[in-house]
């Protein structure tokens, strides 16, 4: 959302769940971006249109915007502009695998629209049509959101980037596991496709999320806004581009690593730091089994990783906990039963297994 030309949330990103008929929303201050006179709001609606094993799709994409405050009342009615961003689609195949409602995100910049988002856009989209209200279905209940909204490091620098021997990817290395939304910057001619993965890049299915930028004629900036993760950021890069710059931002859960620990084995003491990133990795709106392949609230690790945020994390985490708990809870059964997905691990076998709390 950029307010005034100003981004005042880059990504909100809740799955959808708090309960099988229910949806979260965000609550922004948005006073201090205000100025006297004309006012220019802008966001980026993303929908992920299909289901993930901690996602429930509604089947319906909109925006629900609502400013009380004194002598001003907004509100997301027939006067908004709104238009699907075709410039968005998909890649072909490979895709993740089904466990993500996340998908490949390629961006054809010779669909751009430029300055959407900008106090100077002299276009005009089409009227937003009124679908529905809140509360209603399909989007159902709307809870509020229980965690903060995500910690942001800006763009930052590699900490190296390297060359292929024949030139055509870039190897930019990250300074720890992280989840980060890539960016470029190229002088290139138009139809030209660049692809972005990081390090965890499978093939597709399991550790299968990438990006693809297809190029317009010249100077070019872009931020692919799905989030991945990885040692390292590849881009893989056609001939015709000339590679201006590359960064990364850094986003995730907003919280720090504030435990300690030290011994005298530094094996240990490594073990330990490494083991704390680790647990940071596998939390955004839900603790998760990993950040590549799946990013599913599996209850057995949940269990697991809130009892290790006590030790590791500052007291801001544990709101995510309480998340999962009203999440386990609102999931009911008809009959009282909690239903949800754990891995049960035996001996050297994995075993998937649904669990039925009584």
């Amino acid at each position: 959302m950029w307010l005034n030309d100003e981004l005042v949330v880059f990504e909100g990103s809740l799955k959808r769940g708090p309960f099988p008929q229910g949806t979260y929303y965000d609550t922004v201050e948005i006073a201090p971006f205000l100025k006297e006179g004309e006012n220019t709001i802008a966001v980026l609606v993303w929908h992920f249109g299909k289901d993930g094993f901690s996602h429930v799709n509604s089947g319906k994409a909109a925006l629900l915007f609502d400013v009380q405050g004194e002598n001003i009342t907004i509100c997301s009615d027939a006067g908004w502009q709104c238009s699907v961003y075709e410039a968005y689609q998909n890649t072909g195949e490979p895709f993740p695998n089904y466990r993500l409602p996340e998908s490949n995100i390629r961006f054809d910049a010779r669909r751009e629209i430029s300055h959407w988002n900008k106090q100077q856009f002299e276009g005009h989209l089409a009227p937003a049509a009124v679908i529905g209200q809140a509360n209603d279905l399909p989007w159902g209940e709307l809870v509020k959101r229980q965690i903060p909204l995500w910690k942001d490091s800006g763009l930052q620098s590699y900490t190296a980037v390297r060359q292929s021997a024949d030139g055509d990817t870039l190897f930019c290395s990250l300074p720890y596991n992280a989840q980060i939304t890539p960016f470029l910057k190229v002088n290139a001619q138009e139809g030209k496709l660049i692809k972005i993965q990081t390090d965890n890049y499978r093939g597709g299915s399991e550790n299968g999320l990438r990006a693809e930028y297809i190029t317009r004629r010249g100077v070019q900036e872009y931020e692919s806004l799905g989030w991945m993760n990885g040692h390292e950021v590849w881009y893989i890069i056609p001939e015709g581009v000339e590679i201006i710059e590359v960064k990364y931002r850094e986003t995730g859960y907003d919280t720090e690593i504030s435990g300690t620990f030290n011994c005298n084995d530094p094996f240990y003491t490594e073990l330990w730091k490494r083991s704390a990133r680790t647990l940071y990795i596998t939390m955004r709106d839900n603790y998760m089994d990993c950040p590549d392949r799946e990013r599913a609230q599996w209850w057995g690790g949940e269990v697991n990783e809130l009892g290790e945020t006590f030790y590791s994390l500052s007291p801001s985490s544990y709101r995510l906990a309480v998340k999962g708990i009203y999440e386990l809870m609102n999931w009911q059964r008809p009959d009282g039963t909690l239903i949800r997905p754990y891995r049960l691990v035996t001996g050297t076998k994995n075993y998937l297994c649904k669990c039925w709390l009584p």
